[in-house]
């Protein structure tokens, strides 16, 4: 029982120290970001939640929560309210290990380097559709109880842009045909 608490207590003060940002409405002068993360090398078989983190300029708000889709054996992540003029990493990731519904109550946390340093940069310079790439995430060092260190790839294997582009076109903002219209030009 204690474990369950401090998971949802957990969860809330997560959810207030990254979430908490104003909804956009307007995705006139935003951008999407998107690529694609193959976890089958690292504990955990599911991944639930990523951010990714403005690092330039400096913001009171630098955190983006980025949707998630099992997609081609791997992780469909993308966010369509990036503010042009950024430079965006990865911040962390969570995983648990489920089999069918039932998953553990065992979270395994990646965090990504301090500031500047992290993979998966991507440099928003203006509105658009942006890609960052195709990433594994590998195991370097086992721990006796934990997960223990593990490393970034980029990979080539994995789903096509046309691929990811194509099924991007499922996530849209419902009234934004915007964001639509600039992810179907990306895809020519």
């Amino acid at each position: 029982m204690k474990r369950l608490f401090a998971f949802f207590l957990t969860l809330t003060l997560m959810g207030c120290a990254i979430g908490g940002g104003t909804p956009v409405n307007d995705f006139t002068n935003r951008a999407t970001i998107y690529g694609w993360i193959n976890v089958d090398k690292i504990s955990g078989n599911h991944l639930y939640s990523m951010t990714m983190r403005q690092y330039a300029p400096r913001s009171e708000q630098p955190f983006y929560d980025m949707g998630i889709k099992k997609f081609e054996g791997g992780y469909l992540v993308w966010q369509h309210a990036a503010k042009p003029g950024s430079r965006i990493e990865f911040h962390s990731m969570a995983l648990q290990s489920c089999a069918a519904i039932i998953c553990s109550n065992t979270i395994n946390e990646y965090d990504f380097g301090p500031f500047g340093s992290a993979p998966g940069k991507v440099d928003v310079q203006r509105p658009g559709v942006h890609y960052i790439g195709n990433w594994a995430l590998v195991r370097t060092k086992r721990g006796f109880f934990g997960p223990g260190e593990f490393d970034t790839r980029r990979v080539r294997s994995g789903p096509s842009r046309a691929q990811l582009l194509a099924e991007l076109m499922k996530t849209l903002p419902e009234g934004h045909p915007i964001v639509g219209q600039r992810i179907q030009a990306a895809a020519r």
